[in-house]
């Protein structure tokens, strides 16, 4: 009798531990959300992580426990509000796929969702989402089409996206199916809902969902809403403001619409010239008008203002230094054909200067027609102008029937091709470093243009 008096209390004694452990695990991710809500963030970070481990111990100590699928739970969703979706991936599947409990079933598949949606795994955030759409828990059914909602986007479904947005009060849900009806073409729709969302204030996240998808497809939408954004009851800061301005350019440049691009950078660079966002967006303006040069003349102003960009420090100014290098390097004379054409190149490949690659190939046709180089240059103009091509390659292939370029072109490279492109390599030598080739500053996109198709086997493709 004793025995089991005294196995009884130790069972109880288990237990009673095993609930407290819970319980405090609990009581920890409430003080995180609670700071977490007064924008104590650094606190709210321990408390998840204390919360994390707690609930994890509780697991490891009592696996049995019918609380055990509410402690995996607990501890996928701290790690998740901690930024590690990658840990908590395993506990969420535990609960998910194992737990008795219907609530806690749906509950672990909204945080796998969201999981996997960070994770940059779409399809499979849409999965999970669904399996708790249907919640008899409304709250936890508007997260779950939030998240749905969102991963459908993300595969290219906007007006399932919209579906998913509309039926759930999730903050961020209204940006989304504004954002998801632009896409559709449907402004009229949307523009209730942006009337709502100024007068109401949202987030600078949420602004910047619903921006750079108007600037991809209603730049003049996107400027209104910019515009009305330091009006709104809900203000946002100067700092985010110039952010969206920002992100909307290069959304716009992305998808070809530079006017777009230069219209809100260069408000950014203007009204928020001494903040990191507002150097950023001057840094990428700099970089439109490289692309835009078409003579060399046109590069040293450029060089000057990136300097100028560079020595105020921060955020992008080490790639600003680079691009003003890059454009010293093209505007430099050139003394032989071999090394206009290298700087045709690096105009081409890193500054996006289609214009300016192909005046200089044809300059170096014009200083030295005798060179051997004459046809790599004619040819590689040939794939920059694309009204004048098919005319370019004839006329090569014509005059220069014997080059080694033109033989290349036609898949016969005898070794005076190999000769001369070691011959440009070795010219190369400092002028074209593969560290430059790249030196386009962080956030600063190139603006697409014509790709120039280089020759078989060619040194430019080599060096790729």
């Amino acid at each position: 009798m004793l025995r089991v008096v005294m196995a009884t209390a130790v069972i109880s004694i288990s237990g009673c531990a095993y609930y407290n452990g819970l319980w405090r695990a609990n009581r920890l991710a409430g003080e995180a959300e609670q700071a977490g809500r007064d924008g104590r963030i650094g606190e709210a970070r321990s408390l998840w992580s204390q919360a994390a481990t707690r609930a994890e111990s509780v697991v490891v100590r009592h696996p049995k426990s019918r609380w055990t699928d509410d402690a995996l739970v607990l501890q996928g969703r701290a790690l998740r509000e901690l930024g590690r979706c990658g840990p908590a991936v395993e506990p969420l599947e535990r609960a998910r796929t194992t737990s008795p409990d219907a609530g806690l079933r749906e509950e672990a598949a909204v945080l796998a969702a969201a999981c996997a949606f960070d994770l940059g795994d779409p399809a499979q955030a849409q999965r999970l989402a669904t399996e708790a759409v249907a919640s008899q828990d409304d709250e936890r059914a508007s997260r779950a089409r939030y998240w749905r909602g969102l991963a459908t986007r993300a595969l290219g479904d906007h007006r399932g996206a919209e579906r998913d947005f509309a039926t759930s009060v999730e903050p961020g849900a209204a940006i989304g199916r504004a954002a998801s009806l632009v896409a559709l073409g449907e402004t009229q729709a949307a523009r209730p809902i942006l009337d709502s969302l100024l007068e109401a204030g949202a987030t600078e996240e949420a602004w910047a969902t619903l921006v750079t998808a108007l600037a991809q497809s209603e730049p003049a939408a996107a400027s209104r809403v910019l515009a009305n954004l330091g009006t709104a009851p809900g203000e946002l800061d100067d700092g985010a403001r110039a952010r969206l301005h920002l992100a909307a350019g290069e959304a716009a440049v992305t998808h070809g619409d530079s006017a777009s691009a230069r219209e809100w950078w260069s408000t950014a660079a203007t009204q928020w010239a001494d903040s990191v966002p507002g150097r950023e967006a001057a840094i990428a303006l700099a970089t439109l008008d490289l692309a835009r040069a078409s003579s060399k003349s046109m590069l040293e102003p450029i060089a000057d203002r990136l300097d100028t960009l560079a020595a105020a420090g921060g955020r992008g100014a080490q790639g600003a230094a680079k691009l003003s290098v890059l454009a010293r390097r093209i505007a430099a004379p050139a003394d032989e054909p071999g090394l206009l054409l290298l700087q045709a190149e690096v105009a081409r490949d890193s500054l996006n200067a289609s214009a300016l690659a192909a005046n200089l190939l044809f300059e170096v046709a014009v200083r030295w027609p005798e060179s051997l180089f004459v046809p790599k240059a004619m040819l590689g103009a040939a794939a920059l102008r694309a009204s004048a091509r098919d005319s370019l390659v004839d006329l090569v292939t014509r005059r220069y029937p014997g080059s080694p370029y033109v033989l290349a072109l036609a898949g016969r490279a005898p070794a005076a091709f190999q000769a001369l492109e070691d011959s440009l390599l070795t010219l190369s030598g400092a002028a074209r470093p593969a560290a430059l080739r790249a030196a386009d500053p962080r956030r600063a996109p190139i603006v697409p243009g014509p790709k120039w198709v280089p020759l078989p086997n060619s040194a430019s493709t080599r060096r790729r």
